[in-house]
């Protein structure tokens, strides 16, 4: 199978699945991918060495480093084939029907390696953003409980008035947290209510992974909020 026939899988299923309205309207879909071609895809993910440290978030991790590394460079296949349609207006119109969305916006992504001690507290990502998506790239569920992505609600109204200001994880309840298990699909429409966070919560005794994501967002171009480096 190649990147295209499995797009229209993914396709499909974003398609015919029903929005998730609690805590936020969002996306969970499992085996959103065909299994052979979400295995190729884990075996053609660049070495480290190829990836470059994160500069444009630092200190995402307890210890206030730079705790994850990128890469963006889709020339081999399946990554490049795959890409060309994850980027393409069709997948960008497909996400903003999805969510209701009535703007034009662009779909890219990264590949991500989130490192020991990766943190990102509370936020709900910033207004430029029409929808952020996640495709989680584990080989297996060993840590599905603990590297997941949690959806919060805030204790305080008041921090539905601060778009993309991230916040201390006592000012939330934390009332889900997707798997981070292999070929998970993950999606929403980032707004007042959206706040969601990773936690570092791997014991120090135990064997630590990189854990591989594809995070990608469909930006809206037109907005005063798009970063600098977009």
């Amino acid at each position: 199978m190649n990147g295209i026939d499995a797009f229209n899988v993914l396709k499909n299923k974003i398609e015919e699945f029903e929005l998730i309205e609690y805590p936020y309207p969002h996306i969970l879909i499992t085996n959103v991918l065909p299994d052979e071609f979400y295995r190729r895809l884990l075996d053609n993910i660049p070495d480290v060495s190829e990836f470059e440290i994160n500069k444009r978030y630092p200190g995402r991790g307890v210890d206030g480093k730079v705790n994850t590394l990128v890469f963006d460079d889709f020339k081999s296949e399946p990554w490049k084939s795959f890409a060309d349609n994850i980027c393409s207006k069709e997948f960008s119109d497909l996400l903003l029907v999805k969510f209701g969305v009535n703007k034009e916006g662009y779909s890219s992504f990264y590949l991500h390696k989130d490192l020991d001690g990766f943190e990102i507290s509370p936020h709900t990502d910033i207004i430029s953003k029409l929808v952020t998506y996640l495709l989680y790239l584990p080989e297996n569920d060993k840590y599905k409980d603990k590297l997941g992505t949690y959806l919060c609600v805030s204790k305080d109204a008041t921090l539905e008035q601060q778009s993309g200001t991230h916040h201390p994880w006592d000012q939330f309840e934390l009332v889900k947290k997707t798997e981070y298990a292999p070929n998970v699909f993950f999606a929403f429409a980032p707004n007042n209510r959206s706040f969601h966070g990773v936690k570092a919560e791997i014991d120090k005794d135990e064997e630590i992974q990189q854990r591989n994501t594809l995070r990608g967002f469909v930006f809206n171009k037109d907005n005063d909020g798009l970063p600098d480096y977009l």
